[in-house]
């Protein structure tokens, strides 16, 4: 090959740079969850790295001085380390100020990792902890194609210079196509022979299974190269080959998921082979329209930052999650990108381009260089002090025995520090992958095998002696099993199945009760989306239909223990119509990896069940630390009566022994508007009581419909009693209606008759729910001594003439809604008036203090 020739090899391409610019936006979205195939952009990477450092080799191999090797890796060590450096000691400052203890192991090994560049191997090796999966991300877990990238940086210039040396050009060049092309069908061999479609991580991460993309690119390097001259034939069968290539990267980048068995089945080799030809086209000497529109200004920028937008987006996702932002969707996308953006271009600007260019000089970097990292290192390993391991042991909070005991397996880990919250005397005793079946499961690179709890829990139970048992397990009863010996694997719903998880569920059972402590058993709930882990290739979720089976079988074998053992059926709350809830209330993820519960989610569902727990627990029960659970609240919701008797209401039940309560009211207000708030209200505040005042207003907007007739209106009333009252069962919270006290435009005994039709119709089919008509009755039946002007919309209607209302009650009782003028100005001198709230305010905090 000509010195001409190899100058056409190694010079600046800006349609690389473009392409290098698409593939980086697709790792963004992916990674934003705004491209379901966007992980396929290191692909990318790796074909295009494969065809520029084999371009580079040959090119210096034909430039007749040989390939240096040691000015090769200096080469690639002023690219790669000035940009990872930053990188490191942000993480390890991120590791120091904000993350937990428990990711502290993991992050400072996956920086060990990176630094050592085997950071995929780290992936696959943490792919067989199965607990990992559900931490919290590491900051560095992106590192991992760097790796791979670095890898091939050291093993394969050797080979190229073994290939080249002493030996014509153009045949060499045709070596090395050939081994590249070889190599490439080895590792698309390994990952057919290596991959398991129950977790595939192993080939995705492997060095020896991803490599094919980037010797892919190292072929077309070489075959460009043994062209020479006939590099510009047939250029218009490549451009439209380009364009279709085009299309099949859209579409695998647009729909192709990570687990998907395709993938593995040819399609990262169709990504590759794909890439390739782009990369053909856009380097082609003839410049055409793929050419031009990777060549397109904006996108090679990207391009140029792209290394180190690569680096930096991935802690900066981690930083800027949701939470701390107060964002989600496209606009937490964008604050994201941004911020990566401008890390990124500074990096690039005073860093990278300055160090490339020769700052510093070679000697000072050859000395430099190993005390940096060192630096690096201890600061990651200082930062990192204090890591503690995640696992199956945990005490109590207060050390006595009694309380609550949760057991089961790593989702019931996850729940126990709720309890601890709100104050209840715990211990856990749970297994990771544990199990209520015998034999093995095998999901990938977990291979399970019994779980030990007929040998721990009788003695756990001995020592803590609890009143209440929290059971939470069945996650991995969902698997096909393996019983010892001969046979086919059991699979869940069959009959053999059901009989066998029958029996052992009695076995688990009559340990758990045997001294004497009922048990509230959770069913399993529907899987959500992990949010945690990076892992291009998501785990496998629950298939619904084995979770049903698993779930039939334990309400058929608690049914027949009702005096010891009940279900709390958690599913309702988390998957209330088959679809997980990734947020309820003001928790923005219940289960971050759609399996194990978050701090917050832990907390939610624990005070969820606790109606659960106390009711299992006998009377005697020492389930609080103080001996006193923590106040119990109760939430009242109603119009301008409500809100008028508020402060009455809070003060009274305030003096009451732990118990508080919050009035949700607004004048006009209807209870078609309160059903939204009791919905919102229920996942945030968690109440253990709901009282809902059942008032006659039609003024409400959302009442608009309901005002002709007054049949009408009471059927709307009784619709919208029967809403609120199936929410509130959903979340088993008990429910007390109550009347408001009457209205003076109004006819008193058959309003309140009327509306205690209403609530005592509607409330009959829920068991939650009561109603009590004492608060209505607090102004007694004495009658009123003022007036009032008549309601503009009323005119001189039915009740009011000479434009004033004459008001039935007892005097100086009329409620005086302050702060409101429309109402306060409708009624005469209702600023004297306040009797009436306090009287009715004092009559719903007894119905709090009698229920709580």
């Amino acid at each position: 090959m000509s010195s001409r020739g190899s100058a056409r090899l190694i010079r600046h391409e800006p349609a690389l740079d473009g392409l290098r610019g698409l593939a980086v936006v697709a790792v963004l979205l992916f990674h934003g969850d705004h491209l379901r195939g966007g992980y396929l952009g290191v692909d990318a990477f790796f074909v295009l790295s494969g065809f520029l450092i084999t371009s580079l080799l040959l090119a210096e191999s034909a430039a007749g001085n040989g390939i240096s090797l040691r000015r090769f890796w200096a080469r690639r060590a002023r690219r790669l380390l000035p940009a990872l450096g930053p990188v490191l000691l942000a993480v390890a400052a991120y590791a120091w100020l904000v993350a937990s203890p428990a990711e502290l192991a993991t992050i400072r090994g996956d920086a060990i990792a990176t630094m050592s560049y085997v950071a995929n191997w780290r992936q696959v090796w943490v792919a067989n902890d199965y607990f990992a999966l559900f931490r919290d991300p590491s900051p560095l877990q992106h590192t991992w194609s760097l790796a791979i990238e670095e890898q091939f940086y050291l093993v394969w210039p050797l080979i190229v210079v073994a290939l080249v040396r002493g030996r014509d050009r153009l045949a060499a060049s045709r070596r090395v196509g050939a081994v590249a092309l070889g190599g490439a069908a080895v590792s698309v061999v390994a990952a057919q022979l290596l991959y398991d479609a129950g977790d595939p991580s192993r080939v995705y991460y492997g060095t020896d299974t991803r490599i094919a993309s980037i010797l892919i690119g190292a072929a077309l390097a070489a075959g460009i190269a043994r062209a020479g001259n006939d590099w510009g034939r047939r250029r218009g069968l490549l451009e439209a080959a380009a364009i279709g290539s085009i299309v099949v990267l859209g579409v695998a980048w647009s729909t192709l998921e990570g687990a998907s068995r395709e993938l593995y089945r040819g399609g990262l080799v169709v990504c590759a082979v794909a890439t390739a030809i782009i990369i053909a086209a856009g380097v082609h000497p003839e410049r055409r329209w793929v050419a031009r529109a990777l060549s397109w200004r904006p996108l090679g920028a990207v391009g140029l930052v792209s290394y180190g937008l690569y680096l930096w987006h991935w802690p900066v996702y981690i930083v800027l999650d949701a939470e701390r932002v107060g964002l989600d969707g496209w606009p937490l996308l964008a604050v994201r990108v941004a911020a990566s953006a401008l890390i990124a271009v500074a990096s690039y600007r005073w860093l990278e381009q300055p160090i490339r260019h020769g700052a510093g000089g070679t000697r000072w970097w050859q000395r430099t260089t190993p005390v940096v990292a060192g630096l690096v290192a201890v600061a990651i390993v200082a930062a990192t002090q204090g890591a503690v391991s995640q696992g199956a042991d945990a005490t109590s909070i207060d050390g006595r025995p009694g309380g609550v005991l949760v057991v089961g397996d790593s989702v019931a880990g996850s729940l126990a520090p709720g309890f601890v919250d709100l104050g209840m005397r715990t211990d856990n005793s749970w297994f990771v992958g544990c199990r209520v079946l015998p034999g093995r499961v095998a999901v990938g690179a977990i291979d399970n095998d019994e779980c030990p709890w007929a040998e721990t829990w009788p003695g756990t139970l001995r020592v803590r002696d609890p009143d209440v048992v929290v059971l939470s397990i069945g996650a991995f009863d969902t698997l096909d099993v393996d019983l010892p010996g001969p046979g086919p694997l059991l699979v869940p719903g069959a009959p053999e199945w059901n009989d066998l998880l029958d029996a052992r569920l009695e076995e688990m059972l009559e340990i758990l009760t045997a001294r004497g402590a009922r048990v509230v058993a959770v069913d399993l709930p529907c899987f959500g989306k992990s949010n945690r882990s990076v892992a291009d290739v998501p785990r496998p979720s629950g298939d619904p239909e084995r979770l049903e089976a698993f779930n039939v079988v334990l309400e058929r074998v608690v049914a027949r223990h009702p005096a010891r053992v009940s279900i709390a059926p958690i599913s309702t709350l988390l998957c209330p119509d088959g679809k997980a809830r990734e947020s309820i209330g003001d928790v923005a993820r219940v289960r971050d990896d759609g399996v194990h519960f978050s701090p917050d989610g832990a907390a939610l569902v624990a005070r969820w069940m606790l109606p659960y727990l106390e009711s299992a627990a006998a009377d005697d029960a020492e389930l609080w630390v103080d001996g006193r659970r923590p106040d119990r609240l109760a939430l009242v919701y109603g119009d301008a009566f409500a809100l008028e008797a508020s402060a009455t209401v809070t003060d009274v039940v305030a003096a009451g022994a732990g118990a508080r309560a919050v009035v949700r009211a607004q004048p006009l207000a209807a209870l078609c508007d309160l059903a939204g708030w009791v919905s919102d209200d229920l996942a945030s505040l968690h109440p253990d009581l709901v009282v809902v005042v059942i008032h006659g207003s039609r003024t409400a907007p959302c009442m608009a419909d309901a005002l002709a007739d007054e049949a009408e209106y009471l059927d709307r009333q009784r619709r919208d009693v029967e809403r609120i009252l199936g929410i509130t069962a959903a979340a088993q919270v008990p429910v007390v209606l109550v009347p408001p006290p009457p209205e003076p435009y109004s006819d008193p005994v058959a309003q309140q008759r009327a509306l205690e039709a209403v609530a005592r119709e509607a409330a009959a089919p829920f068991t939650h729910a009561s109603f009590d008509p004492e608060p209505g009755l607090a102004l007694g039946d004495a009658r009123w001594s003022e007036t009032a002007p008549c309601l503009p919309e009323e005119g001189a209607g039915e009740g009011c003439t000479g434009g004033r209302i004459v008001v039935r009650g007892p005097g100086r009782v009329e409620f005086c809604p302050a702060g409101y003028s429309g109402i306060a100005d409708m009624i005469a001198g209702c600023s004297t008036y306040s009797g009436g709230a306090v009287r009715y305010g004092r009559a719903i905090a007894e119905v709090i203090l009698a229920a709580v």
